[in-house]
């Protein structure tokens, strides 16, 4: 530690485990990611670890797949989101990772309102009809269109997702997607699990 700051080192960087934990350090005031490991072979060798796991990658359209979903509490805890991992399947940023947070439960309601025409935008380009978890949006190719957010403070570039759309039809995931673990939380638009939730008129 020196000057107040805690200097912390990540092994596994690459993995989800550790992406969380670039991402969970560098937001945590007071500590500085100052160095990241990954197994050997890895594509993320000898990228930079920054705010959202590694560096941003270029703005574009790019076939990707939702590898991972998460439920989460917003920080003053009155508030739910749904962060989606999303993979690139293919071309020279293969395997790479972008995120989005879907604000479902939040007291600015036009964060709500985004949320919910965004979760049945990806629903429509996954061809998915109803779903009951948000494990039945993983492993289903669809296009999305990365944007650049601009570096601001002590943060640089990271990437946002502008839009979703069908993937085109030759196009196959570039690799399984994990099966989710059973046991999942109910979505929270109030569902019961294994309720079917309508694409064109989502309950939230």
């Amino acid at each position: 530690m020196s000057d107040g700051i805690l200097n912390i080192a990540i092994m596994g960087a690459g993995g989800r485990m550790g992406q969380m934990l670039v991402r969970e350090v560098t937001a945590t005031e007071g500590c500085h990611v100052i160095g990241a490991t990954d197994r050997e072979g890895s594509p993320h060798i000898g990228e930079d670890a920054g705010k959202d796991g590694f560096s941003a990658i270029p703005a574009g359209k790019y076939i990707a797949t939702i590898t991972d979903s998460e439920l989460k509490s917003t920080r003053d805890g009155k508030g739910q989101y749904l962060q989606l991992t999303f993979q690139v399947s293919e071309g020279q940023y293969a395997r790479r990772l972008v995120w989005d947070r879907l604000n479902l439960v939040n007291k600015n309601q036009q964060a709500v309102d985004i949320a919910k025409k965004d979760l049945a935008k990806i629903c429509r380009a996954l061809g998915v009809d109803g779903i009951s978890d948000s494990a039945e949006l993983h492993g289903k190719p669809l296009r999305i269109d990365v944007k650049v957010r601009p570096a601001s403070g002590d943060f640089g570039e990271s990437n946002e997702i502008g839009g979703y759309y069908p993937a085109p039809q030759a196009c196959t995931p570039g690799a399984a997607s994990p099966q989710a673990a059973t046991g999942q939380p109910a979505p929270p638009w109030g569902q019961p699990q294994g309720a079917t939730v309508g694409v064109d008129s989502p309950p939230f």
